[in-house]
């Protein structure tokens, strides 16, 4: 994550001071746009740091159940895509609502911002919002970024949009509610529940199916490692270039007689 966001911002430098592509774009803001965000969030980071910690510690030592809502970035082409959301603003209202009618009096709802996220969305303003017109201020938490494990560690259930992030609430066998369009949004592993219903008892994955469907996603298509450090690179490479050179589909390959265990495959008990 932080060779990430050092090369996002020699990127995003470089490009100011040279010119600005003027062909058509992707992009809803211009890079100097993006460049002053950027900037916006590394002044603030020791502030965001703190407030993240304190609000982490809030909810682990709290003693009362809590659900997470993972946030993610709204300018993203998989939350554009496929969902049926315009906006995060408009997932955080849902959710929020659902929670005030479903979820028991003690528990509380944390939403966990995306590590990545730049302050263009107004999140921390459309929670408290949605919280205050709900009557929830007491009972609705924003944590900015930071890691995820720890929360999910002491989580009832997970809800999310389409977030890869949700893997990990499946991985630890917690009920998960997926609005939009996943490679893990299937019958036996998220909720098929109306999201009140889920607040108040949510169902959770079938662990064996979701051990199957993890093994089959690690032996075609991830591969271990990463483009923005040497050593992710490294690691990248010793899988990489065969599956790239080999003839066979992978996916033929791991349903016929002749599949063999990924190297890649690591469980850890």
């Amino acid at each position: 994550m932080r060779e990430h966001m050092l090369y996002g911002a020699l990127y995003h430098g470089a490009v100011l001071l040279g010119q600005e592509p003027t062909v058509p774009t992707h992009r809803n803001l211009s890079i100097g746009h993006e460049f002053r965000l950027h900037l916006r969030r590394l002044l603030l980071m020791p502030a965001h740091a703190a407030g993240r910690r304190n609000a982490t510690n809030r909810v682990i030592r709290g003693g009362f159940p809590y659900h997470v809502a993972l946030l993610q970035l709204e300018h993203d082409p998989t939350f554009r895509a496929w969902s049926p959301f315009r906006s995060m603003t408009a997932f955080i209202e849902a959710v929020t609502d659902a929670f005030g009618r479903g979820a028991p009096p003690h528990h509380r709802l944390v939403f966990k911002a995306h590590p990545l996220e730049d302050g263009r969305a107004p999140l921390a303003e459309a929670i408290r919002s949605a919280a205050r017109d709900r009557g929830l201020a007491e009972r609705v938490v924003f944590i900015r970024g930071g890691k995820l494990a720890r929360l999910l560690d002491g989580a009832r259930s997970a809800v999310t949009v389409n977030s890869t992030a949700a893997q990990q609430a499946l991985w630890r066998g917690l009920p998960v509610k997926c609005f939009g369009t996943a490679v893990y949004a299937k019958p036996e592993l998220v909720s098929d529940q109306p999201l009140a219903d889920f607040f108040a008892a949510p169902h959770p994955p079938d662990p064996g199916a979701y051990a199957d469907f993890r093994r089959f996603l690690v032996e075609t298509s991830q591969v271990g490692g990463g483009f923005y450090s040497l050593r992710g690179r490294r690691r990248l490479l010793r899988h990489v270039v065969d599956m790239m050179l080999d003839p066979r589909d992978p996916y033929e390959v791991r349903l016929g007689a002749v599949a063999a265990a990924s190297q890649q495959l690591r469980l850890v008990e």
